[in-house]
């Protein structure tokens, strides 16, 4: 087993330090050279950065978050190469994406515009808002007072096996019926009675709380959980189960 681990760590240290040459070798997401050369010109202006802030709620929090502390495997901007990066570069960015990495293009949105919102981002380093972060116990249930969804559309609290339901075109809203907006998740208590439900004879339990931002899960040929944190930027490995369905070692 400690072979395993040894294995695991060391291939774990070879990765980290390929993912950092890499970053050290290569232009932010394939930028031109002339990128860099480019120069914002709202650098340093408190009002350009306040309505780059507003600019990022309605067309980057719902994948960013609102404050640029990321969302699911999208990581966070307020550290890392979006902060070491030219802001030119981050500007070619924002204006080309990438459709590989998930990251759409701007263009359409105008330069005055984009150069906002990259004003913003880069104030996220020195003094961005951090996300809240998840106590390590078990805290008190939320209250949930939405009403319920309009058939055929559901929520978590009406779903269970073998429920089958059907969507069609004409149960979807007619194009451009409303506003376009944000809707990003925010990380909120668990509210009372939200959990899986499952088959008879099986049971959901929670085998830890407390992560933060929590990525990406492996399991060790021994049965070791390593759990990622992209926050913290930690690796976590869970061990064993109890009787209770709690890791025996963290």
């Amino acid at each position: 087993m400690k072979a395993t681990l040894r294995i695991l760590a060391a291939s774990f240290a070879t990765s980290l330090l390929f993912i950092t040459l890499q970053a050290q070798t290569s232009s932010f997401h394939n930028a031109p050279a002339s990128a860099k050369a480019l120069k914002n010109p709202f650098a340093g202006n408190a009002g350009a950065a306040k309505t780059g802030k507003a600019l990022f709620a309605s067309t980057c929090a719902s994948c960013h978050g609102a404050s640029g502390q990321g969302t699911g495997s999208v990581p966070p901007l307020t550290k890392g190469p979006v902060q070491t990066a030219n802001p030119g570069e981050v500007f070619w960015f924002i204006t080309h994406g990438d459709v590989s990495d998930g990251m759409p293009a701007w263009e359409s949105l105008p330069e005055e515009k984009r150069w906002q919102i990259v004003t913003f981002v880069k104030t996220l380093g020195s003094h961005g808002q951090k996300p809240a972060v998840i106590a390590k116990t078990e805290t008190a249930p939320g209250k949930l007072n939405t009403p319920p969804p309009i058939p055929p559309f559901t929520d978590f609290r009406f779903e269970a096996p073998g429920k089958v339901r059907k969507i069609t075109a004409q149960d979807l809203p007619q194009p451009f019926a409303t506003h376009s907006s944000g809707n990003g998740a925010n990380v909120v208590p668990r509210p009372e009675g939200a959990w899986p439900k499952v088959l008879p004879g099986f049971k959901v339990e929670q085998y830890a709380v407390g992560l933060e931002n929590p990525r990406l899960i492996r399991t060790a040929p021994n049965g070791d959980f390593f759990v990622a944190e992209m926050e913290p930027g930690r690796i976590i490995v869970f061990r064993g189960i109890t009787s209770q369905g709690k890791a025996q070692q963290m």
